[in-house]
């Protein structure tokens, strides 16, 4: 029955999509592509064991990109009617016109573009198992009064669940076609605890999946809502100093979405980023590699084609710790000589590079030994704002989390900021064993020697 459905869903986009683009053409695009994504979603809310929202959406809507020359426009619609199609062609066209040309704007290279008979390939992202909102506030009720029942937890701030599906069709002048289907499933929840001052430390649990069997049970993620809570309860303040710093995996990626960011093809291109004139140069450790996988089955960020149709493959773009690869849609690929990585994603606007399923290797060593190995030191578990500057790579975050004391978690602390360049905290980082598959940019727990924390 899913696969009925899809056949006819990627016909009627392909139908529309054909037509658009054929608009498009004869009110004079020389080029031009255009998106569809529709989708629909339920999610719950429960507090205390009693619903408080049920939410259904669904919606579906399309972009449309014109190439005049070096000129270039876009526009999008909820309306995807004959009569609308036209009027955002001619609205395009008009537009492209008046603009200033945009010498790297365009298509990408043909030969870059997936092959109809790839896209065959079965990535494993759409989950046929039905779940209604009686199986959702179940779930959001177990999370919730599994994190109540924790020791020190005196109220909830709510729980919740979702679950939804997307699709995206893309269709170019250049005679592409191709669409992407995805199901997606979440369960949360928040939970509050008081400190001997009245105060309130508030924390909790996430996690997201395509499959819904997937999913972390509704008891587990409670009871860690719970526990990661309680465990910072009445801070202590601490001198500034200088120790290791160890981040959990949960925050870790923020460390990987710095780097993400700047190798990113518009950076690089704009030389806005500090490391412009890296490639091919050491920057991790020897034992660090980081991977982009668009191809991992039942990634939260797989797919067999960029937003332009390009063919996606997996890239390491640091290698033994040595940077190999920018982040590239076509765009910035031109403005760099190089071509494209298959890194191009768009929701109604222009295409930018963004990553997939990114991750850094796991290290030999686990979390706790590495905890062990450390005589003083800061274990950090939550950020508090960011100041982070990517032409300097000076890095300011504050943070909370646990002080480490003769290798052993201590005590919570709060109120300090640590402080370095992105540059150093690159060359000082030790990757945990740890890897987890949770958010499309993943990271294990990391150590960073060297790090300044400045506290009061």
């Amino acid at each position: 029955m899913h696969d009925e459905r899809l056949t006819m869903k990627e016909q009627q986009a392909r139908e529309k999509l054909s037509r658009w683009v054929d608009i498009a053409k004869s009110k004079g695009a020389e080029h031009c592509d255009a998106v569809l994504s529709d989708g629909q979603s339920w999610s719950v809310n429960i507090r205390h064991g009693k619903t408080e929202q049920i939410q259904f959406s669904e919606g579906i809507r399309g972009a449309l990109r014109v190439f005049i020359g070096k000129k270039t426009a876009s526009v999008s619609t909820h309306k995807l009617d004959y009569k609308s199609l036209e009027q955002s062609a001619t609205q395009a066209i008009e537009m492209a016109k008046i603009l200033p040309e945009d010498e790297f704007a365009g298509l990408p290279e043909e030969s870059l573009l997936i092959k109809q008979s790839e896209l065959k390939t079965d990535l494993n992202l759409f989950d046929n198992k039905e779940v209604d909102k009686s199986n959702l506030i179940e779930c959001a009720k177990i999370c919730e009064d599994s994190a109540l029942s924790i020791k020190g937890i005196t109220n909830s701030y709510g729980s919740g669940a979702n679950s939804g599906n997307s699709r995206f069709y893309l269709c170019s002048s250049q005679g592409f076609f191709g669409g992407i289907e995805k199901s997606h499933y979440s369960l949360y929840t928040s939970v509050l605890a008081e400190n001997r001052d009245g105060t309130q430390v508030v924390d909790g649990e996430e996690h997201s999946t395509l499959f819904f069997d997937d999913l972390n049970s509704p008891e587990h993620i409670g009871r860690l809502a719970g526990q990661k809570t309680v465990r910072e309860l009445n801070p202590r303040t601490i001198k500034t100093t200088s120790v290791p710093v160890i981040f959990d995996y949960e925050i870790a990626n923020s460390i990987l979405s710095h780097f993400i960011d700047a190798i990113s093809g518009v950076e690089i291109a704009m030389g806005s980023s500090f490391l412009k004139t890296q490639m091919d140069k050491k920057i991790f450790k020897s034992n660090v590699t980081i991977v982009d996988d668009p191809l991992r089955k039942r990634g939260l960020a797989s797919s067999l084609f960029d937003s332009e149709g390009v063919k996606r493959k997996r890239i390491e773009l640091v290698e033994d710790g040595i940077l190999k690869s920018w982040i590239l849609d076509s765009r910035s690929a031109r403005q760099l000589h190089l071509k494209s990585t298959g890194h191009a994603s768009r929701g109604m606007g222009t295409p930018l590079p963004c990553p997939t399923n990114c991750y850094i290797n796991p290290g030999t060593e686990s979390p706790e030994n590495m905890i062990k190995g450390i005589d003083k030191g800061f274990y950090v578990t939550n950020f508090l704002g960011s100041s982070i500057n990517l032409i300097t790579g000076d890095y300011s975050r504050g943070a909370r989390g646990l002080w480490i004391e003769k290798g052993e978690l201590s005590y919570a602390v709060s109120e300090v900021t640590i402080a370095g360049t992105l540059q150093d905290m690159f060359r000082n980082m030790t990757p945990a064993n740890n890897l987890k598959f949770r958010y499309g940019l993943d990271s294990p727990t990391l150590r960073i020697d060297g790090l300044t924390i400045a506290g009061k």
